[in-house]
């Protein structure tokens, strides 16, 4: 990245579980994620700002990954949903069963799951695809509400 976001705030978030915690510790994730610290490389929350209202473009080569996100393209006078991250990056994106090329139209904007996708996949490459590329982008977006459909933690 070429450019560091700063985010000043007064407030301080601590997350806690209801018990202590008796699992076991991914010693791999948690040694990658100290370097991270170590490296002062941007948190979720920070690189969760990097899309709102005035932000600042970041670019990893010529690929503009950051910066002011709409929701989705004007249609009618409303913000229209389907903008996913591949469309907010211009980028083609194959999956299993098809390749998804980018919506020029959409082209920096994110919906509500297109956001998710770009701030935890694309950016944070959580694991869990069957792919040889780390990002678990392999579940299709839904359009629907997550709410109804989404896995209960």
């Amino acid at each position: 990245m070429s450019r560091w976001v700063c985010v000043p705030t007064n407030y301080w978030c601590c997350i806690t579980l209801p018990a202590p915690f008796e699992g076991s510790v991914d010693s791999a994730w948690l040694k990658s994620a100290l370097k991270a610290n170590k490296q002062s490389a941007p948190d979720v929350a920070a690189i969760a700002m990097q899309y709102i209202a005035g932000a600042p473009m970041i670019f990893d080569d010529d690929l503009q990954i950051a910066g002011d996100a709409s929701y989705g393209p004007l249609k009618n006078g409303e913000r229209e949903e389907g903008s996913d991250f591949n469309d907010y990056l211009g980028i083609e994106w194959i999956y299993p069963e098809q390749v998804d090329h980018p919506e020029k139209r959409q082209r920096h904007c994110l919906d509500c799951s297109g956001f998710i996708r770009i701030v935890w996949g694309y950016r944070r490459h959580l694991p869990g695809s069957n792919s040889p590329i780390t990002v678990p982008l392999c579940l299709k977006p839904q359009r629907v509400p997550s709410c109804d459909t989404a896995p209960r933690l």
